[in-house]
């Protein structure tokens, strides 16, 4: 048992609710008044955890009860425990919401893990109804401890007071009060919030959080009030494809989605782990065994990908000596013959699949997906499953060749067949997230 922690989740009742913003606002302060904060993003979002890895200056990890295994997210909470005296969650859409079997939703890791929720309510529209809907919160699942409220986006003193004064008549606890505020704006896109190493008011946006946190938010009460005996075993547990003994890992604004625990992974094993910037026309390290071009955005920087030479030697050359090479997502839409961008413009891309996606009328691809390898290769032995997760507006165009993946649903029968592999090179547009014991 680890004892003398202070573990919280910021949760709210759906998503956009400014949960991403105060929990990043929170960290700083929380860092400010002597802490040392770890935290995590619950789900599979690669880009809310990147303003709460701004906030607390460390690496975020992700946690996601339906792709992880139960070893998996031990190591994960036991690995964010040893590094902190203060562990903060972020909940993904509201608390309740996940799969139709409850795994994934906020709701589910934080009753396995005993976590104290702070709901953060956006009081936009509304007055006494929000005593309903906090009371509704409280008594969906006792074995969750919501301890206080944070109303968010109030219009006035007065409209603070007309939900205050209700709250106090249930009983229900409130943390404080945030008004309305353009400064806490986060910029976004077609994948949601525009990550914190792009967005320019990222560092601004944040420091105001912190100081409307500190004038609003009694953050002794929130201190005391999570308190808690939390553990995890002590285990190194992490998914992570097998690509030799040196991994070169694309980085920039176009490939910028890489789980943590899969970075992890590779230290625990001793790789070396390099990286390199297409978008700078860098190539991969010569010295590589293996090559990952994780998601991010290609489609936005098409053109200059396409006239990257450089980069595109590099990768040619390592193709030839059979390293190694893995896409996932927007890595996969670059293995391709080409990408078609919104105005319908065609930019041949590495050819070293037979891919061609489109980003001219975009449309959701979204969920969790099972996938069962068809081969033998890095990523394990044919007939292994793995769990992962969809998210992009891309369409594919043509995407012939052998197969990586069929996706199975949870009757363990075969639905589709996805992704390519060509000898050493492969991908998809599953962001893979741990495999099956």
């Amino acid at each position: 048992m680890l004892n003398n922690i202070n573990s919280l989740c910021i949760s709210a009742p759906s998503s956009g609710s400014g949960k991403t913003i105060i929990t990043a606002g929170l960290i700083l302060s929380l860092r400010e008044r002597g802490y040392s904060v770890s935290g995590a993003k619950v789900g599979p979002d690669y880009i809310d955890k990147t303003f709460l890895s701004l906030a607390a200056n460390k690496e975020i990890y992700n946690l996601d009860s339906w792709a992880m295994s139960e070893r998996t997210m031990d190591s994960i909470i036991n690995s964010c425990l040893s590094d902190s005296n203060f562990f903060i969650l972020e909940g993904v859409m509201g608390l309740f919401d996940g799969s139709i079997t409850n795994e994934g939703s906020t709701a589910s890791l934080v009753q396995k893990y005993k976590v104290p929720v702070v709901l953060v309510v956006d009081a936009s529209g509304q007055g006494q109804s929000i005593g309903a809907l906090c009371q509704g919160f409280i008594n969906y699942n006792k074995n969750i401890s919501i301890v206080g409220i944070i109303l968010n986006r109030v219009a006035s003193l007065r409209h603070e007071k007309i939900i205050t004064d209700e709250l106090d008549r249930l009983s229900i606890k409130v943390l404080g009060s945030i008004p309305k505020s353009n400064k806490i704006k986060l910029q976004d896109r077609h994948l949601g919030l525009i990550p914190a190493q792009e967005n320019d008011n990222s560092q601004s946006s944040i420091r105001e959080a912190a100081d409307l946190i500190e004038k609003n938010i009694n953050l002794e009460d929130l201190i005391r009030l999570t308190k808690v005996n939390m553990s995890a075993p002590k285990m190194n547990s992490f998914f992570s494809p097998n690509l030799g003994q040196h991994i070169s890992i694309a980085k920039d604004e176009a490939f910028c989605f890489v789980y943590e625990h899969m970075l992890k992974q590779w230290k625990i094993e001793n790789r070396e782990i390099s990286f390199f910037s297409p978008l700078s026309d860098e190539p991969p390290s010569n010295n590589a065994d293996g090559i990952f071009l994780p998601g991010g955005y290609p489609e936005l920087f098409s053109e200059k990908l396409s006239n990257n030479h450089i980069f595109k030697k590099g990768m040619e050359d390592a193709d030839s000596r059979d390293k190694a090479i893995y896409g996932e997502c927007g890595g996969y839409m670059v293995l391709g013959k080409s990408i078609i961008n919104k105005m319908g413009e065609e930019h041949n891309m590495l050819n070293m699949l037979n891919l061609v996606t489109s980003f001219k009328d975009p449309k959701l691809h979204l969920g969790y997906r099972r996938v069962q390898l068809i081969s033998d290769f890095a990523l394990g032995i044919k007939n292994n499953y793995h769990r992962g997760h969809e998210f992009h507006y891309s369409n594919i165009v043509v995407e012939e060749g052998s197969p990586l993946f069929s996706v199975c649903n949870n009757d363990n029968l075969k639905t589709e067949n996805i992704g390519l592999i060509s000898k050493n090179v492969m991908g998809s547009f599953v962001h893979l997230i741990d495999k099956e014991s």
